[in-house]
C-alpha cells in the first residue's frame, strides 16, 4: 500500500512502512534538518519512491499526491504533553488539517501517532472523522510491551471505512495479543549516545530521537489495530 506521512518528522514512520511492506511515497515536514536526513535516507537507498515536501502540513496541497492508501500523521506532541501542565488546546489546528486531507484524499486507513493524552479526545476524533466516513480504533501502549528495555508509551490510532462496523472504542491493548518482537531488536551500542529504540543507528542525531517514532513499535500498532477492523468487517 502507498503512504503518505503528514509530520513526518526524521522518518520513524516510514521505516515502519518498510517492515510492514508498504511503499512511501510522500513525505511533509516543515524542519529543513529533519527533510534533509529524510533525502539522506532516499539517497542510500531506503526510500526509492518518496517525494519529500519541506512544507507545514496546513500550507501542503494533497492534490498533488496520487493513489495514496494510507495517511500517517505523527502529531506534534506539545499539545497533548503532559509537559505543558494543560495549556494546551483541544484539537488543534494541525489535526483538523489533517483530518481535511484525510477527507479529500479518501485513503482506506489513516493512522494516527501523539501522546497519551490525546485519548482524551477520542469522542471529539471519532466525530470528525465519521463526517468523512471513516470508523475508528485506537490503542496507548509502551515499547516496553514489545521487549523494549525502556518505556516510551504512545497513542495510537486507525481510522477505517467500514459502515457495518461495531460502534467505536478505545481499546487497552494487551501485550498477548501483539506480535511477540525478539529482544535482539532493541540490541545497543553503549558506545554511542542515543536511545535504544529501534531506529536506525544512521540516524542518530539527538533532535531527531526525542520526536521520533520507534519503526517497530509503530509497525506492531498498525498490524495490531488492522487486525481488529478485519475481525469487525467479518
Amino acid at each position: 500500500m502507498n503512504t503518505l506521512h503528514l509530520f513526518a518528522g526524521f522518518g520513524g514512520g516510514l521505516f515502519a512502512d518498510l517492515i510492514l511492506g508498504h511503499n512511501p511515497i510522500c513525505a511533509v515536514e516543515n524542519d529543513p534538518w529533519a527533510c534533509n536526513a529524510l533525502r539522506l535516507r532516499k539517497k542510500e537507498g531506503w526510500f526509492p519512491n518518496l517525494n519529500i515536501k519541506e512544507t507545514s502540513v496546513e500550507d501542503f496541497t494533497e492534490s498533488v499526491c496520487k493513489g495514496v492508501d494510507i495517511v500517517s500523521a505523527g502529531l506534534p506532541c506539545p499539545i497533548y504533553s503532559t509537559a505543558r501542565r494543560g495549556k494546551g488546546e483541544n484539537l488543534y489546528s494541525g489535526w483538523k488539517r489533517t483530518v481535511q486531507i484525510v477527507g479529500n484524499i479518501k485513503p482506506k486507513y489513516a493512522f494516527f501517532e501523539s501522546t497519551p493524552s490525546m485519548q482524551k479526545d477520542d469522542l471529539a476524533i471519532q466525530r470528525e472523522l465519521l463526517k468523512h466516513g471513516y470508523q475508528y480504533q485506537a490503542v496507548i501502549f509502551d515499547a516496553s510491551r514489545l521487549g523494549a528495555p525502556h518505556f516510551r508509551r504512545r497513542y495510537w490510532g486507525l481510522a477505517y471505512s467500514n459502515g457495518n462496523s461495531k460502534p467505536n472504542r478505545t481499546i487497552d491493548a494487551e501485550t498477548r495479543m501483539l506480535p511477540e518482537v525478539q529482544t535482539c531488536a532493541w540490541n545497543s551500542n553503549p558506545n554511542e549516545l542515543r536511545m535504544v529504540d529501534g531506529i536506525s543507528d544512521k540516524r542518530k542525531r539527538l533532535k531527531g530521537i526525542g520526536n521520533a517514532q520507534i519503526p517497530i513499535v509503530a509497525a506492531c500498532a498498525f498490524s495490531y489495530l488492522q487486525s481488529i477492523t478485519k475481525t469487525e468487517q467479518t
